[in-house]
Order: C-alpha cells, then structure tokens, then sequence
C-alpha cells in the first residue's frame, strides 16, 4: 500500500480505463465494501446489476479524496482511513466512535 499525505493508505488493485476524472460535482456508480479492522462490515453495496447513483460530496471525506486523486471509471481501489477521515469522534449507526475503516471500492461509471 501506499501512504497518501492526507492521512489514509491506499491501493489501486485495478488501474481504471476512464478517462473521465472524478471530481467535486461528479456522481459516480460504485459498488464497495466498508469494514472495520476487526473486519465486521459496517455498510456495502455490492449489486453490479443495479448500480445507484452517489456523489461524490455526499461521500465520508477519506472516500471522496482519495476516488479523486486516484480512480476513474473500472478502477477497483483499497483505502486504509483513520477515523478523522470517516465518521470521527462520534461514529455512526453501526460505526463506534473513533473507527478506523477499510473501503473496497469499484467505479463502474462516471458522470461530470
């Protein structure tokens, strides 16, 4: 894995064929896994028939920067978060306070 200055690790299991960048305004499909590190999985979306349509703002921030930096469409990409770049001190639903994740995300498509 490699360490991104913003804070997370990150791997890139399948360099993407698009061309199209990912950015602020873009809405992305995606299927993904988050996990914490003891590996119990806290969220996925893993329906490649029926993709839903995320963007990218609505994203936890380690997710959103790194699918910017690093992915384009048909990228399969790991990344490795402290907690201050997911849910933070105050966790969410299933997510306890101050976890720190593993999302495994494929981008399927982009649009601007």
């Amino acid at each position: 894995m490699q360490y991104d200055p913003a804070g997370f690790w990150y791997q890139i299991d399948v360099p993407g064929t698009g061309t199209v960048p990912i950015t602020e305004n873009s809405t992305i499909e995606m299927t993904y896994t988050a996990s914490l590190f003891n590996g119990n999985v806290v969220d996925q979306y893993n329906d490649a028939s029926h993709l839903q349509p995320f963007d990218v703002p609505d994203l936890i921030q380690g997710v959103q920067i790194a699918l910017k930096k690093y992915a384009t469409a048909g990228a399969l990409i790991r990344i490795i978060m402290p907690s201050s770049l997911a849910y933070g001190k105050t966790g969410s639903g299933s997510v306890p306070p101050n976890s720190c994740f593993r999302f495994d995300v494929q981008v399927r498509s982009i649009s601007p």
